[in-house]
């Protein structure tokens, strides 16, 4: 989702464009500002619903419950871990301080690399993982589309 939905190019349709910028193109202009940095309730609930309604079509409603109550505990953990990423909260494991760093190489060296935000399985699998001293810093960092 990160990687292909919320770093897109612009839409042409404005609204959409402007949903763009406040899922995740502002964020990356402010990477601290809290108001910016989770999933609002707007994006989240439907989403939410739709997973809820797929899982039940696939696996039945019997395994809707359990399923959509791992999501669920899955999408805290990411919230969370983003926020300790762009706050001063010190993670009091080398993992998790290893976690905070890794994400914040997305935000100022590459957006186009470091993709994951609580773990960099993805990135391992579609080729955006580097050593931080093998990335060069990009000029779009914090702009991620100048041109919308």
């Amino acid at each position: 989702m990160h990687r292909f939905a919320f770093h897109a190019r612009p839409s042409r349709v404005a609204f959409v464009r402007q949903l763009q910028r406040r899922l995740h193109y502002d964020h990356h202009v402010e990477p601290g500002r809290l108001d910016l940095l989770f999933l609002p309730l707007w994006f989240l609930v439907p989403n939410l619903a739709l997973t809820a309604a797929l899982v039940a079509l696939v696996l039945g409603p019997g395994a809707t419950a359990s399923t959509m109550l791992g999501v669920t505990a899955a999408i805290l953990h990411y919230e969370w871990t983003h926020f300790v990423a762009h706050t001063p909260i010190r993670p009091l494991t080398p993992v998790g301080r290893w976690i905070k760093q890794y994400h914040l190489r997305h935000h100022f060296i590459s957006e186009k690399l470091w993709f994951g935000v609580s773990n960099p399985s993805f990135d391992l699998i579609f080729g955006t993982y580097r050593r931080a001293a093998d990335a060069r810093r990009s000029a779009t960092v914090r702009n991620l589309h100048p041109e919308a």
